[in-house]
C-alpha cells in the first residue's frame, strides 16, 4: 500500500438499497500450482456490508464457489487477504469480487492492489505479469527453485548478496506461502538469463512484496550479471498441508531422520521394503519434497520416538511427496540431501 493511484470502491449512499450488490469479474483462469488472489479491502462503518470472493465454472456457468468474505465494521484500516483460488472439480474459472451493501450511508467498501501468485494462469497459457511479479524456476517442486522477477517488460533474477532468511521469507510470503524454509545462494538452482534486476535485498520482514524491500535499485549490476553465478534462491514452506517432512535429529538441516507430519503431530516414517531400489527412490521423493536435487538413505542410529505416523512408504521416485506414494509396513530408513554432487543413490535400514 503506498499514497499513489487510486482504489474501486462500492457507493453505499442513497440511492443504493440494502442488498445492492457491485461485482467484478475477472478474465478466465486455469491453475497450475499454487493459486491465490492478493488485495486489501476497507471497510469502515457501523452498518458495514458484505465483501466476497468466488470462482464461478467456465464450463458450468451456474456453478459459482464462494472462497472467502468479510462482513461487518473492520476497523478506519486497510486489510489484507490472500484466498486460495483451487476448487476441486473446476478447471477453468473466473474470479467474482462482490461487494454487497447495506443501503447505510458511510458505509463503502473498498478494494485495491489486487494481484495474483505464479500458479494463476490465463485460459490462454500466459501467466498474469505485473511489473514486479516473481515466480521459481528451477527447482525439483513447485515451492522451490531461482527467484525470477518480471520488470520493464522482460525476467530477471535477484542477487544473492546479503540474501537471507529475511528475505526469504518475503519471497514466499509474495507467492502464496505461508513462509520460507530457507534460502539458497550461488545459483544452487542454475543460472537464470536476462538482468539481474535486484540486488542487496534488505527486507525488514514485513513487507508483502519484494519490490517494496529496500534494495540497490533496479539494475544496478552490483551483482554477476554476465554468468548469473550468484542468483538467490528459496525454498518455501508448506506447512499445513498433510504430509509436510522434516530431517531430524541430524548433525546439519540436511541430514537426519525421515519425519512426516500429520494429525498434529511428528512421527517418523516406515519404509515398505527392504529392497534397495524401492528406499532410494523414497530418498528421491523426500529430498525433492525439501527443495533438493538427490538424497542417500544411510544407517541411522535409534532414536526415541512417537511412533510411526506414515507406515510402509513404497515410492515409485517420480512422486512430489510422499503423501502420492503407496504404504505397505517395514522399517524406517534416515535420509541426508546432497546439493548436486551424488547422482548415484545409496541406502541402509536403520538398525
Amino acid at each position: 500500500m503506498n499514497n499513489q493511484g487510486k482504489y474501486i470502491y462500492t457507493e453505499a449512499s442513497v440511492p443504493r438499497q440494502s442488498g445492492n450488490r457491485a461485482v467484478l469479474r475477472s478474465q478466465i483462469f486455469t491453475v497450475s500450482g499454487l493459486c491465490k488472489m492478493r488485495f486489501f479491502y476497507h471497510m469502515y462503518g457501523n452498518n458495514m456490508g458484505n465483501l466476497s470472493v468466488s470462482v464461478q465454472n467456465r464450463d458450468r456457468l451456474t456453478q459459482v464457489v464462494q472462497k472467502w468474505s468479510m462482513a461487518g465494521n473492520q476497523g478506519d484500516r486497510w486489510h489484507f487477504a490472500a484466498v486460495d483460488l483451487r476448487t476441486t472439480g473446476i478447471a477453468r474459472f473466473r474470479v467474482l469480487l462482490v461487494g454487497t451493501v447495506t443501503g447505510f450511508p458511510r458505509s463503502d467498501i473498498a478494494v485495491d492492489d489486487v494481484s495474483f501468485t505464479p500458479g494463476c494462469k490465463l485460459d490462454a497459457g500466459t501467466e498474469v505479469r505485473p511489473k514486479g511479479y516473481i515466480r521459481l524456476r528451477g527447482g525439483p517442486v513447485s515451492n522451490a527453485g531461482r527467484i525470477e522477477i518480471y520488470h520493464d517488460g522482460s525476467w530477471g533474477t535477484v542477487c544473492d548478496d546479503g540474501f537471507d532468511q529475511t528475505d526469504a521469507e518475503v519471497v514466499c510470503r509474495e507467492l502464496g506461502y505461508i513462509g520460507a524454509v530457507f534460502p539458497k545462494l550461488n545459483s544452487f538452482y542454475g543460472p537464470g538469463r536476462g538482468n539481474v534486476w535486484l540486488s542487496e535485498l534488505q527486507c525488514s520482514g514485513q513487507e508483502l512484496f519484494i519490490r517494496a524491500c529496500t534494495h540497490s535499485g533496479w539494475n544496478a549490476r552490483t551483482c554477476d550479471y554476465t554468468t548469473h553465478s550468484e542468483d538467490a534462491g528459496v525454498v518455501c514452506d508448506t506447512a499445513g498441508s498433510v504430509g509436510m517432512v522434516r530431517l531430524s535429529h541430524g548433525e546439519t538441516f540436511t541430514r537426519g531422520r525421515l519425519e512426516v507430519h500429520y494429525g498434529g503431530k511428528w512421527g517418523v516414517v516406515c519404509a515398505g521394503s527392504r529392497d534397495i531400489n524401492i528406499v532410494t527412490n523414497v530418498a528421491l521423493v523426500v529430498c525433492r519434497q525439501l527443495g533438493h536435487r538427490n538424497g542417500v538413505v544411510l544407517a541411522g542410529r535409534s532414536v526415541p520416538s512417537d511412533g510411526a505416523v506414515l507406515s510402509g512408504l513404497l515410492c515409485v521416485g517420480n512422486e512430489r511427496a510422499i503423501t502420492e506414494c503407496g504404504h505397505h509396513p517395514y522399517g524406517s530408513p534416515s535420509v541426508t540431501c546432497s546439493d548436486r554432487s551424488v547422482r548415484n543413490l545409496f541406502l541402509k535400514n536403520m538398525p
